[in-house]
């Protein structure tokens, strides 16, 4: 009746010489490594690399010692945020200028405009494919543009007379990547032809300028006028205005290829529509001051009204304009609470490109 007492007695006697066998075989060898002896670089085989396979970033092997540039472009966002709003086109204004935002890249409104002017019976006395320019005759015969009289009497800035006027269009590069801004000018009578074939800077007939704007955006994204394209306008653009680059330093920043004002406005929309409040801000010095908290973050986090607006005018991270040159435009961002991690500074760059291009 012992049997089995003395078998599970002499079991567990030979699990415990095992264990301790097993301690002198597996020794702590945590620190053999500081004794091994060094050898030669292993030898690739011919017909082998030794290049990693599937690398994700792979850095390729180059034996050009040229220094880099000082900035260079980031990776840009999604071609979803080149979406100018539902709308195809809209018109914008700002002071005493009017535009229209076309939601398609230059080389594609092109042609469609070059249709416009021979739908509607329009000849041409200057037009230059690169510079994104037209410039008509005058108006003789009304009978002859009878159509285009009434459509502009269709539009929302009806009355319009266009007896003996001439007009001139400039398309160019929108703000945005795939975009297009399209400006006109109606000419009254009294301008000679030679002063129609170099561009009004100030605004002429501001309604019937309106008016050509809104029918010219009907015809330009019309269906009927959706398949055409030009491989002449291919020069015309297609990229976005607006970069992000990063300086030698690291440092990244946004260079806007617009005059300031423009740039003032578009970078301030960014931060309206992307939620950031605006703490304040400096026209003449050319600064926003952004508390970089959200309006739901401030009023989910505090609830009594004094707290919520002493967050909103937080001055925690500044946007600083600077002139590049005539044509450029840089926006750097700086930390001025030491209490905000230092990667907001870059956050807030990409949060004001992606609401941007």
């Amino acid at each position: 009746m012992q049997y089995p007492f003395i078998i599970a007695k002499y079991v567990m006697l030979g699990v415990l010489v095992n264990y301790l066998a097993a301690c002198g075989v597996f020794a702590d060898r945590s620190v053999d490594y500081l004794d091994a002896e060094h050898h030669g670089l292993i030898t690739i085989p011919d017909g082998l690399t030794q290049q990693k396979i599937n690398a994700r970033y792979r850095i390729p092997e180059i034996e050009n010692e040229k220094v880099l540039t000082t900035s260079y472009s980031l990776p840009q966002p999604p071609d979803a945020t080149a979406a100018l709003r539902e709308e195809p086109y809209f018109l914008q204004t700002m002071d005493d200028t009017i535009w229209l935002e076309i939601a398609m890249a230059p080389s594609k409104a092109w042609p469609l405009l070059d249709l416009f002017w021979t739908n509607y019976s329009l000849d041409l006395v200057a037009e230059d494919v690169e510079s994104g320019y037209f410039a008509s005759k005058k108006i003789e015969t009304i009978d002859r543009h009878k159509q285009l009289s009434n459509d502009l009497e269709m539009t929302d800035f009806q009355p319009i007379v266009i007896d003996g006027m001439s007009f001139q269009a400039r398309l160019s590069q929108g703000v945005r990547r795939k975009s297009a801004e399209l400006r006109v000018r109606a000419l009254t009578p009294d301008f000679s032809v030679s002063s129609s074939e170099v561009w009004q800077d100030d605004s002429v007939y501001p309604r019937l300028e309106k008016a050509l704007l809104e029918l010219m955006g009907d015809f330009i994204t019309s269906e009927a006028t959706s398949s055409r394209y030009s491989l002449n306008a291919i020069n015309l653009g297609d990229d976005s205005l607006v970069k992000q680059l990063e300086d030698e330093a690291g440092y990244v920043y946004l260079q806007l290829e617009l005059p300031f004002d423009r740039a003032w406005n578009e970078v301030g929309d960014a931060l309206k529509s992307s939620g950031v409040v605006i703490a304040d801000r400096n026209r003449s010095e050319g600064v926003y001051y952004v508390s970089y908290l959200n309006k739901d973050d401030i009023e989910s986090w505090y609830s009594f009204e004094s707290s919520v607006e002493e967050k909103r005018q937080e001055q925690n991270v500044e946007l600083r304009f600077f002139k590049d040159d005539e044509r450029f435009i840089r926006v750097r961002a700086k930390i001025l609470n030491p209490d905000v991690e230092p990667e907001v500074q870059e956050q807030l760059i990409e949060t004001v490109f992606e609401h941007i291009s």
